[in-house]
């Protein structure tokens, strides 16, 4: 049903980990059912409440997991194993890390250039506080 690069994709998109109780799974146990780190696809929105094959709903979970959610929401499954979300991946965390170093670095200029520029003005630009 899904082809080697969707599920490498499915796979690295939680590193390797159940969405649902973050065990860790193993890639070439893909739907063997009884082995150590066996997982299946889970539709996070479930297909039968009208959920899509479209990547952003597709997520690996061990097959225990992915059984015992059945068409159950994926929020209340998570919070049996105490998680409220999905394990990003390494890449994700990459690029949630250089969004905020980015942006931290934006506003550490910008506050900056506002510092100099209330320093080079004159004093009586603030006369009014007095």
């Amino acid at each position: 049903m899904f082809t080697d690069d969707q599920l490498n994709n499915i796979f690295d998109r939680t590193d390797g980990k159940c969405h649902l109780c973050w065990d860790k799974l193993k890639w070439h146990n893909y739907a063997n059912f009884g082995e150590s780190g066996a997982w299946e696809v889970d539709h996070s929105n479930p297909k039968a409440n009208g959920g899509t094959d479209r990547a952003n709903n597709l997520y690996a979970a061990c097959i225990t997991c992915n059984r015992s959610k059945g068409s159950k929401s994926t929020k209340s499954q998570r919070r049996k194993h105490g998680y409220s979300r999905a394990p990003k991946s390494r890449q994700a965390r990459i690029q949630t890390w250089t969004t905020w170093t980015v942006l931290g670095a934006a506003t550490l200029v910008t506050i900056g250039l506002i510092a100099e520029a209330q320093k080079s003005k004159p004093n009586q630009d603030r006369s009014w506080r007095s």
